[in-house]
C-alpha cells in the first residue's frame, strides 16, 4: 500500500520507494512558506466492544489537531493487533460527530472538548508530561526507518514507532514529543492501537479552516481535566445514588475502575516516597 504525497509539478501516486517521496516531500518544503503535512491513522481498539475507526492528523512542527472520525467507527470482531509492518487503507467519507485534540508542542498544552451532561459542555485544559525512554531498537515499515520509544501514561504502558526522516513531534491522540512523526503506536496489552495509513502535504488553507473550525466549537466553561473529571464523576455518583434511592434500596453505589485509554490521572497518583 502506498502513500499517496501530493506535489504540484510531479504525479508520483504509483512510487513505491518511499524515501524519495520523504525526500521530495522536504525539497518541496524547502521552498515552501507553510510546511505541514496531514496524517491519516487507523485506530483498532480491541476492548469489550472491538472497533476501527479513522482519525487524521494535521500538524506543523508547532501545533496540531487530531480528529477522530466517529462517522467511520465499526464494530469489528475481536482480532490480533493489526500488522504494524502494513499501511493498509481502508475509509469512509468524514462526518461532522468527531472528536477534536488540539495540541501546542510549545507548551504542551492540549484542548479538547467534553460533556457534563447534556446541556453543558467544558473546553478541557490538559496539561501534558509525556516522558519517553528512546531506544536503539529500529525496524522499517513500508520504507520509513522507525526507531523505539516507550512511555508510561496514565496507567498504561506504550510502545511506539517514530520516524526520524519526518521531523514533525506528533503523534495520534495525546501523544507526540518524539524526535519524529509517531508511525506506529500501541499500548502494552494491544487493546489499543494506532497505524499510519496515509501521508500528504497539508495545504495552508485547509491547516487554517481546521483550525478556525475548532476555535469556533461552542463550549459553555473552561476547566482543567482535573476540574472536569472530578466534576462529572460526581455527577455520575450523585445520579447513580439518586437512582438508588428511589428503589429504595440503602446500598451505595462502589466507585468503579475506570476503563479507556487513561486509566488514572496525576493527581490520584500516590507520591513517591
Amino acid at each position: 500500500m502506498y502513500y499517496f504525497v501530493h506535489l504540484c509539478l510531479l504525479n508520483i501516486e504509483k512510487m513505491k520507494n518511499l524515501k524519495l517521496i520523504i525526500f521530495l516531500l522536504f525539497v518541496n518544503n524547502i521552498f515552501a512558506q507553510f510546511q505541514g503535512v496531514v496524517i491519516e491513522y487507523r485506530e483498532y481498539f480491541d476492548t469489550d466492544r472491538p472497533i476501527e475507526r479513522k482519525a487524521t492528523l494535521y500538524t506543523t512542527a508547532a501545533t496540531s489537531i487530531y480528529e477522530q472520525d466517529y462517522g467511520s467507527s465499526k464494530q469489528v470482531k475481536p482480532t490480533p493487533a493489526p500488522d504494524t509492518n502494513v499501511v493498509r487503507q481502508t475509509f469512509k467519507p468524514l462526518v461532522n460527530d468527531n472528536v477534536f485534540f488540539k495540541i501546542d508542542r510549545t507548551t504542551n498544552k492540549l484542548e479538547t472538548f467534553g460533556y457534563l451532561v447534556v446541556e453543558k459542555k467544558s473546553k478541557i485544559i490538559d496539561d501534558l508530561n509525556i516522558k519517553w525512554q528512546l531506544l536503539s531498537e529500529k525496524k522499517v515499515i513500508d520504507d520509513i526507518e522507525c526507531y523505539k520509544a516507550t512511555t508510561n501514561f496514565r496507567g498504561r504502558k506504550w510502545e511506539a514507532w517514530y520516524a526520524p526522516s519526518l521531523p514533525y513531534p506528533a503523534g495520534p491522540y495525546k501523544f507526540g514529543g518524539l524526535p519524529g512523526l509517531i508511525i506506529n503506536l500501541s499500548d502494552e496489552t494491544k487493546k489499543y492501537n494506532f497505524a499510519v495509513t496515509k501521508i500528504e502535504f497539508l495545504k495552508e488553507e485547509l491547516y487554517q479552516n481546521k483550525f478556525d473550525f475548532f476555535k469556533n466549537i461552542p463550549y459553555d466553561q473552561i476547566q482543567s481535566l482535573k476540574e472536569f473529571t472530578i466534576e462529572r464523576e460526581k455527577i455520575i455518583s450523585e445520579f447513580f445514588e439518586s437512582e438508588i434511592r428511589e428503589r429504595g434500596s440503602e446500598r451505595t453505589r462502589e466507585k468503579q475502575d475506570r476503563k479507556g485509554i487513561e486509566l488514572i490521572y496525576e493527581w490520584e497518583e500516590e507520591p513517591k516516597k
